[in-house]
């Protein structure tokens, strides 16, 4: 005879649970997660929900409550920067959100790193220079009047490369003329066929500043690029490509990670016009 996992109560041949108690577990999840979600999106005091919540949970056997509170936090985050800015106002909105619920950046962790990044982007954009450092070892020499705004770490660099071969060649045929000698004729070589790839130039740190773009692998290669520089941006969700000013430049890609692209391009894009 098993027990009721909710209830504790006998829940009768090989089973673990009372459908009511089921039930009631959902019925009260779904409430707590709607009182989170008014919460962190500002329609009820965060304080005053994090009191019902605390209160409410026993009635659907929920012993912690916290995943809750990160989840609804973290789906604020989210649909705050769907427009790719964090307002000061959503900003402030959810770091009172945050002390209210009892959370850590810990607790909140790609959430709040996007939080970070939105608040970064935002002041950019208002002309103004965020100076954000970076929690790992660059292998680069940084000026000290620059200001570090990101950084990321183990950045594959991709260059592109052309290879060309020919269509349509031909060897032509070979006439015997004499003992040992042979003409050939109707050698072709074709029509060039140019195929572009892009090959992996190293792995390293791509840190943004205000004054210029550094990427340095841990072979000894380094990139220096003043946004000034930079001509074209390309976008992707896990990284950029820049092109920059000069005849022959070719395009470098820098794959960042998931989800790293819209901030590498918003910052990319905005950064050449700070003063």
């Amino acid at each position: 005879m098993g027990n009721c996992r909710y209830c504790g109560g006998k829940a009768g041949f090989l089973r673990s649970q009372h459908k009511e108690c089921e039930t009631k577990h959902k019925s009260v999840g779904a409430e707590i997660a709607n009182a989170c979600w008014a919460a962190a999106t500002g329609s009820y005091d965060p304080t005053d929900a994090k009191r019902w919540v605390e209160l409410k949970a026993p009635e659907g056997w929920i012993s912690d409550p916290n995943p809750f509170f990160v989840k609804a936090w973290g789906d604020s985050v989210r649909k705050d920067l769907e427009d790719g800015v964090l307002s000061l106002e959503e900003q402030e909105r959810l770091d009172h959100v945050k002390e209210a619920f009892g959370l850590t950046t810990k607790d909140l962790g790609a959430a709040w790193l996007m939080r970070c990044q939105g608040m970064v982007i935002r002041e950019v954009l208002e002309g103004r220079i965020p100076e954000h450092g970076i929690d790992f070892q660059v292998p680069l020499v940084i000026q000290k009047t620059e200001k570090i705004i990101w950084g990321w770490s183990n950045v594959k660099q991709f260059q592109e490369r052309n290879r060309t071969t020919y269509r349509g060649a031909s060897q032509g045929m070979s006439f015997k003329v004499a003992k040992g000698v042979y003409y050939r004729v109707g050698a072709t070589r074709g029509e060039p066929v140019v195929t572009t790839s892009q090959a992996l130039a190293g792995v390293g740190a791509l840190v943004f500043t205000d004054k210029n773009l550094y990427w340095g692998g841990g072979s000894g290669k380094a990139i220096k690029i003043p946004w000034k520089k930079i001509i074209a941006v390309q976008s992707f969700s896990d990284g950029i490509g820049i092109t920059k000013d000069g005849v022959s430049a070719k395009p470098m890609i820098f794959a960042i990670g998931k989800g790293e692209g819209w901030l590498a391009r918003n910052l990319a894009e905005n950064l050449p016009h700070l003063e």
